[in-house]
């Protein structure tokens, strides 16, 4: 370990994961960022995680979402995960939100499909009830996106929606 980093060893409540430089896929274009939530939806075996701000609801979520589907649906021990965050998974953008879409699966796979919506403590009460969609988002959100799928971990910046998927680049990394 580089000497600038060799205080993390002696750290006892910090986790710490050795990944050799041969485990570390750079993916650089946001189509392939896709491709590999794609490939790897459909090819879990055991588990699908995906943790994100929110779920867009285009075509290309739908398509993601119908991969793990057909992927539960095929491999009966395979569970998914998904947490995102309350106040981003609840707007509703042409009457859809990423809690209605994944209402849809949890409904087909009701065993194999856990969401979770993390909502903020800092928002309850009368600023729940009066601060409206959107503003509600600056008081508070998950905002991690990693995606796993079996041991395989994508660590990224991007969230599940089709800007990230197609134009909006911004960093991801494979470990496998």
């Amino acid at each position: 370990m580089a000497a600038g980093f060799s205080w993390l060893l002696r750290q006892r409540d910090i986790p710490i994961f050795g990944v050799k430089g041969s485990q570390v896929k750079v993916i650089y274009e946001p189509a392939d960022f896709y491709n590999e939530l794609i490939n790897r939806a459909d090819a879990a075996k055991s588990r699908i995680v995906l943790a994100s701000l929110y779920l867009g609801t285009g075509n290309k979520e739908r398509i993601l979402l119908n991969k793990i589907e057909d992927n539960l649906t095929r491999n009966r021990d395979a569970r998914a995960r998904v947490l995102l965050d309350w106040c981003r998974g609840t707007r509703v953008t042409n009457q859809e939100s990423s809690a209605s879409l994944l209402a849809q699966l949890v409904r087909k796979c009701a065993n194999q499909v856990r969401v979770a919506m993390f909502h903020t403590p800092h928002l309850r009460g009368l600023a729940k009830k009066w601060i409206p969609q959107r503003w509600n988002e600056t008081i508070g959100l998950q905002h991690t996106k990693i995606y796993i799928f079996d041991n395989s971990v994508i660590i990224s910046g991007a969230n599940l929606s089709s800007d990230y998927f197609t134009n909006r680049q911004d960093r991801y990394v494979l470990e496998i």
